[in-house]
């Protein structure tokens, strides 16, 4: 279990539970202000990915905003990886305009990128804010849309399956 929590507020945060089998450790990256996120370098063989989970708060702030694509950016050119997370960028399929007047460049910068957006179902309202991107549509097998989780507004999004392919 790997998280990043806020102390100064209940709720937000993030918490990633991944198999021991993996052997995961922490990959550390800058702190963004008001941004929780939890990055881990995940190894199979030879193979090693990259796994980022992240919450980000809506209405932040551009300086934030800029500082988490950068991230995003020098991660997902550098390693596989899968990045989740409540980005709350509201809206409601893939590529249409958002339902925000704010993280706009965040998310114009993620429809530029070669980063593929798995969850194609909404997950909160009528609007996808959840979101699983990775590096090639070959790394995530699937993703399972169920319920509203029991004390929150977003549905679950679970099975996200990595598709690592082992050494002979």
């Amino acid at each position: 279990m790997f998280s990043c929590k806020r102390q100064d507020k209940i709720g937000d945060g993030a918490l990633l539970y991944v198999k021991a089998s993996l052997q995961p450790t922490i990959f550390k990256t800058d702190k963004i202000n008001n941004i929780d996120s939890v990055f881990l370098h995940l190894r199979v063989g030879s193979n090693k990915i990259v796994l980022g989970l992240v919450y980000r708060p809506p209405a932040q702030n551009i300086s934030s905003d800029r500082n988490l694509q950068d991230q995003i950016t020098e991660i997902s050119n550098n390693f596989d990886s899968a990045i989740c997370g409540d980005f709350n960028l509201p809206v409601n399929s893939w590529g249409n305009p958002l339902n925000s007047r704010f993280g706009h460049d965040l998310y114009n910068s993620l429809l530029d990128s070669s980063l593929k957006q798995q969850v194609q179902q909404r997950t909160r309202g009528d609007n996808i804010l959840d979101l699983v991107l990775s590096t090639n549509d070959d790394l995530i097998l699937n993703v399972n849309i169920g319920p509203e989780f029991s004390n929150s507004d977003h549905k679950i999004v679970s099975n996200i399956n990595l598709q690592v392919y082992k050494d002979c």
